[in-house]
């Protein structure tokens, strides 16, 4: 399925149904504003020096909070853009999946995942290049805990390692596609990502979705 074909089958998805998935990802994009503001007003100019008033570690656990929370919000748009054509689906209906035990094993992935990323970072400047190309490398993998339920958290990475060979310049050059819209975030405060957020991400789906039919 080339981008194009991907692009216009999540819009039109989303198009569908538009207000539960705004309101699924409203969630996630208000906690996000919110660390952004909190981040800019604890910035504080003292003697020409930047400081925070705000503790890093305090930051960096709030930061993990909303990637575990957009992680649970990315498999509700899986089950979205998959459910009767996405045309009868509710708000509760959507986040009923996250109420089972399935969201432990979500965690253990997101914490493999933030290790290996962790490991690599610790090796100057070639580290960062692997990092980018982990990132890619590692994307589908809590799609694909969804689908097959491994019995290890660790065999999802692995199985996403090898579904993205190939892959992961295609997925880079969708993500870039997306950078007028990005703009329009920009330039609306951010009130466009209400749009725009479940839009790439039901591209993602469709992107997964494509390369699971191959």
């Amino acid at each position: 399925m080339s981008r194009l074909q991907i692009k216009a089958n999540a819009k039109r998805k989303l198009s569908l149904n538009l207000m539960p998935v705004i309101l699924l990802w409203a969630l996630p994009l208000v906690l996000m504003a919110w660390i952004q503001s909190q981040t800019y007003a604890s910035i504080a100019m003292t003697n020409d020096m930047i400081t925070f008033n705000v503790p890093t570690q305090f930051v960096s656990i709030t930061i993990c909070l909303v990637e575990l929370i957009v992680v649970f919000t990315s498999i509700q748009t899986l089950k979205y853009s998959r459910s009767q054509e996405a045309k009868d689906v509710s708000y509760s209906e959507l986040w009923s999946a996250i109420t089972n035990n399935d969201a432990f094993d979500y965690i253990k992935i997101f914490l493999w995942e933030a290790l290996f990323i962790i490991l690599w970072a610790l090796i100057p400047i070639v580290g960062w290049i692997i990092i980018f190309n982990r990132v890619y490398a590692y994307r589908m993998a809590y799609y694909l805990y969804h689908d097959y339920k491994f019995d290890h958290a660790k065999d999802a990475i692995t199985e996403s390692v090898k579904l993205m060979e190939g892959q992961k310049w295609r997925l880079f050059v969708q993500d870039l596609s997306f950078f007028w819209w990005y703009c329009l975030v920009s330039v609306t405060f951010g009130l466009a990502s209400f749009y725009v957020t479940p839009y790439v991400k039901l591209a993602e789906v469709e992107f997964y979705d494509s390369l699971k039919v191959k």
